[in-house]
């Protein structure tokens, strides 16, 4: 997608950060529509939202500073 847009003034950046602490697997609901109340994933070691927004805003000013 990248290559088909470059040029256009549209820049492509894919993120795909891991396990971040939002709490989200333990408010948000599973597949059969009730609370999950729990996470199946080990989250002592999750990065936090903050980091998460942090290396996710990095990477687009890279990404728009590579293509000027």
């Amino acid at each position: 997608m990248r290559l088909e847009l470059h040029g256009s003034g549209v820049d492509v950046t894919i993120v795909y950060p891991g396990v971040v602490a939002t709490g989200i697997r333990i408010h948000g609901y599973g597949p059969d529509g009730r609370p999950a109340g729990k996470s199946g994933l080990k989250e002592d070691r999750a990065m936090s939202v903050e980091e998460c927004a942090r290396q996710i805003i990095q990477a687009i000013h890279a990404r728009s500073a590579n293509w000027s």
